[in-house]
Order: structure tokens, then sequence, then C-alpha cells
């Protein structure tokens, strides 16, 4: 996310929303202006990110 100052990050957690939580608040205290969702992983998405894992997509502009 490197030059990110303002856009939005999207946080899909596979069983974990406590380690969401945090990545959020790590990434709100070093880019106050980006909008951060968190919600499940489904499917094949699950299998991909594992229990306990994370997918992490953003959105420049």
């Amino acid at each position: 996310m490197y030059g990110l100052k303002k856009g939005k990050v999207q946080i899909a957690h596979c069983r974990n929303e406590n380690a969401a939580n945090m990545l959020k608040a790590m990434i709100k205290a070093e880019l106050p202006n980006v909008t951060v969702k968190i919600g499940r992983n489904l499917g094949l998405f699950s299998y991909y990110a594992e229990r306990g894992g994370m997918l992490v997509g953003y959105e420049k502009f």
C-alpha cells in the first residue's frame, strides 16, 4: 500500500476477526484518510486464505 494517501482497503478473514481488527487499527494509524472494511472469506476464498488467514485488497484514488 505504498503511496496510498486515501482510498479503500478491504480485509477478508477466515475465522480470525481479531487479527483483521488489529490490521485495520494498524492501517488507520498510518493512513487515517483510508476507508477500511472487514468481511469474512467464503467458499473458494476460504481455501486460499486457509483458517486464520486474511486476504487484503486496496483501491487508490
